[in-house]
């Protein structure tokens, strides 16, 4: 994605496992050189911040979406008083609920992402998206 510099320490900023990155269609994140300014250096912090938390967003959200891949698999397969146990009206709804759960967390990690990338970091609308 990028690299930061600050004061000769450098260090790459991986990829995220989900591709949080790829959502927006544009990298997420960018070469910051500190020449000293406080106000420069607070400003790259918080850039810094706000990305790692959308990414994090991301792959939380792609994590839930395995949970409830890997759920739905085990339910189809599991057997439990001569049922398969994903036959049972309760556990489709509660499935359901989890499954509107993942796709509300995709939706919002989303939407961090893209408002970051669009909008940059300074913006308010990016940090009421990444907060979400």
């Amino acid at each position: 994605l990028g690299e930061v510099v600050c004061k000769g320490i450098k260090g790459a900023l991986a990829p995220p496992r989900g591709g949080a990155a790829q959502w927006a269609g544009t990298r997420i994140g960018r070469l910051v050189e500190h020449d000293g300014d406080p106000d420069a250096l607070g400003a790259a912090v918080r850039e810094g911040l706000l990305t790692g938390a959308a990414l994090l967003a991301a792959e939380q959200a792609g994590t839930a979406r395995w949970c409830v891949a890997t759920t739905v698999e085990y339910l189809k397969q599991r057997k439990q008083l001569g049922r398969v146990l994903g036959g049972f009206q309760a556990i489709k709804h509660r499935l359901a609920e989890l499954y509107a759960d993942a796709e509300s967390a995709a939706a919002a990690a989303r939407s961090a992402t893209v408002t970051l990338a669009e909008l940059g970091p300074e913006d308010p609308e990016t940090v009421i998206a990444v907060a979400v």
